[in-house]
């Protein structure tokens, strides 16, 4: 017994001694901190521990192979005035930076002089990206840095990007789609909450795909076939674009002729996947906003190929996923609205969360499929309406605003009284025609100032905003005449004229941009031009045989007529 006790210990002794030896284990980053999931859908923590009444130790982590996390605290609205760590990895160099944002919020994100974060690390362990540091609190390390509150509530906002970044950032390094604020109080502790469960997928079905005799609808670029069976309660799917870059994608929407809200299925292709390409479900929240992927991905045996150089990828999926937002295939007439990205996400090896491009053409008309029987309904409003908004404004600036010019510059003494009254019911029909074509370009334009065509959207904005103010000026004109005056004065008539002038001038260039942009063809830029040439040619015939008319009372051609 003595000598078996005597083993054992030394036994012990001799593990003890071993386990000193070698150290403490290696953990991650974020070891022993407290813990805040700031995205359910990604998986996005952030951890902090105050390790003193100065100090804390912050760290955030996402599951992603590439690109960039910042961790901000911000005094603004959204991220302006904001003090941020900006991390990745830089080939195997962990680069965490001090950067800030000032109160516009807009630009981006400029370096500290001074990088005041300590005890900086970076590491991605497992395809998941961890950055940690060390940050002062309550008051700032410089001029640069905000106050981090040692108690009480931080206003904190994390950003994210799968793509990575240049040292120091550049406007290209944007933040992907994943963005949100929340707040911190680093005296207090938190465990991360388990990520919700999947939902439960719909019933088993064989996920085959069979789009034999299939119905297809093409639309430009754009093909889909698609199959119902209701023995398997199943649909098969198709999607094909020119290209293996880029995405297509399909969406069920609850707005006819918009991105959104709606259920979309974006496929693309991926050498992460192992059948080379992915069909991602998402839920797109509204037409501007990047689609993000649901929980529960029902797109089934995807398989794809590029073929005659089109990418074509198959898919099947249930008619009726039991998931909330997803579309509920029935037999009916479905809104569908199609659309196709340039640039693959995730770079070629992406997954069904990877953020995709934004569009680089998407369908014009409102589209209803009925996908039991294949019927097609397109109503083209969008279209009709750009048409509508574009002929109101050429009726308005190319033909009723300079005939008013005219009258008012060249036929007082002819018309007599009337010609006030032929100026006023011109110009303000012309008003209201350009306050009704503006609305018209707010509710079809989905690209703000952004994309193509913009400089026809600013110079059609500016000419609206002057626009309301040129009317006000003829009033006014209008109420302070005197037929005693010795001369025109500048306020109000003389700006309202040159106002007028100068408003033709930029909408008839306008007008050209417009034609320009939706690649109209000669009838239109004849019609145009003709009115154009005519007013100018008037203009000079008048000029010349008849000269300016104002009726003030130092005017030898002045016939006491008033403007009213």
């Amino acid at each position: 017994m003595i000598v078996t006790r005597r083993v054992v210990g030394i036994a012990c002794l001799a593990v003890l001694v071993a386990v000193l030896a070698a150290g403490p284990a290696h953990g991650a980053l974020s070891d022993g901190m407290e813990c805040q999931r700031v995205n359910e859908l990604l998986d996005i923590k952030v951890y902090w521990n105050k390790t003193s009444a100065t100090t804390v130790d912050l760290a955030i982590s996402a599951p992603i192979d590439a690109g960039w996390l910042g961790l901000a605290r911000f005094s603004g609205g959204t991220m302006s005035g904001g003090d941020f760590a900006f991390a990745f990895l830089d080939g195997t160099t962990p680069k965490v930076l001090d950067g800030f944002r000032s109160a516009a919020g807009n630009e981006v994100i400029s370096i500290d002089s001074t990088n005041s974060l300590t005890n900086r690390a970076v590491e991605r362990v497992g395809g998941v990206l961890t950055a940690r540091w060390t940050k002062a609190l309550d008051a700032p390390a410089d001029s640069e840095d905000l106050t981090w509150a040692g108690t009480g509530s931080n206003a904190m906002a994390f950003a994210m990007s799968t793509s990575n970044p240049s040292d120091p950032p550049v406007s290209s390094d944007f933040h992907s789609g994943a963005y949100n604020k929340f707040s911190i109080d680093f005296t207090t502790t938190a465990v991360c909450t388990p990520p919700p469960p999947p939902a439960a997928p719909p019933p088993p079905s064989s996920a085959a795909v069979d789009l034999t005799d299939a119905f297809t609808y093409a639309d430009g670029d754009f093909v889909m076939k698609f199959k119902v069976d209701t023995v398997r309660n199943v649909i098969s799917m198709s999607l094909s674009k020119s290209g293996t870059a880029g995405w297509v994608a399909v969406c069920f929407t609850t707005r006819p002729g918009l991105m959104g809200p709606g259920d979309v299925l974006m496929a693309y292709a991926s050498t992460a996947a192992s059948g080379g390409y992915i069909v991602s479900d998402r839920q797109n929240p509204s037409g501007r906003a990047a689609p993000a992927a649901d929980a529960q991905q029902d797109a089934q045996a995807v398989a794809g190929a590029e073929v005659g150089g089109r990418m074509t990828v198959e898919f099947v999926r249930a008619l009726n996923t039991n998931e909330a937002g997803d579309a509920v295939i029935t037999n009916s007439d479905i809104n569908i609205v199609w659309a196709i990205g340039s640039a693959t996400p995730g770079g070629g090896a992406g997954t069904a969360l990877s953020l995709p491009s934004k569009h680089a053409s998407t369908s014009t008309s409102e589209i209803k499929i009925n996908f039991f029987t294949g019927k097609v309904t397109e109503d083209n409003l969008r279209e009709r309406i750009i048409k509508a908004h574009a002929w109101l404004m050429i009726l308005a600036w190319i033909f009723m605003i300079p005939g008013g010019i005219l009258t008012a510059r060249y036929l007082k003494d002819a018309l007599g009284v009337w010609w006030f009254r032929v100026h006023r019911v011109t110009q303000w029909l012309a008003v209201l025609m350009t306050f009704a074509a503006f609305g018209m370009a707010i509710w079809f334009t989905q690209e703000d100032f952004k994309g193509e065509n913009k400089a026809h959207k600013i110079i059609g904005l500016l000419i609206v905003i002057v626009t309301f103010f040129e009317p006000i000026l003829g009033e006014l004109a209008n109420l302070m005449w005197s037929p005693d005056r010795k001369g025109t004065p500048i306020f109000p008539d003389i700006l309202h004229w040159w106002f007028g002038r100068f408003l033709s001038l930029f909408a008839m260039i306008n007008v050209y941009l417009g034609m320009k942009a939706k690649e109209w063809g000669a009838a239109p830029y004849v019609i145009v031009s003709l009115a154009i040439a005519g007013y100018f040619i008037a203009f000079i015939v008048l000029q010349f045989f008849v000269g300016a008319v104002h009726h003030n009372a130092s005017d030898d051609d002045d016939d006491g007529t008033e403007m009213k």
